[in-house]
């Protein structure tokens, strides 16, 4: 199934309409993945991996994956979708956020089912 042709569904956030997909790929779930890991610093001890330390935008790069793969577009514009969301009212990119870690944050339980 291509990009153009996934399932998504409306949301009214506000006064503001926002299609969104219904799942995320196995390939988006590794981008949101990745953009985390890229920030951490790593190290062995004993060959054991151990984080050391990472970078302070590490997780607002995760965040803007995450926005990425599940948000189609807010009031019919799909182009700047970050932005879009990010310049909403706080309380209503929350919502948004909260569709959007429903999707990429699966919860333990959900994932081993």
């Amino acid at each position: 199934m291509s990009e153009n042709t996934r399932e998504t569904k409306e949301l009214q956030i506000g006064t503001h309409t926002v299609i969104v997909n219904t799942y995320v790929t196995g390939r988006e779930m590794r981008n949101i993945e990745s953009a985390m890991m890229d920030k951490l610093e790593m190290s062995q001890k004993d060959g054991t991996p151990e984080i050391t330390g990472f970078k302070g935008s590490m997780l607002s790069d995760r965040q803007d994956m995450q926005i990425k793969a599940v948000v189609v577009s807010v009031d019919g514009a799909s182009e700047n979708i970050i932005d879009a969301v990010l310049n909403l009212p706080a309380t209503e990119s929350e919502q948004i956020m909260d569709y959007v870690k429903e999707l990429t944050e699966p919860k333990k339980e959900q994932a081993d089912n």
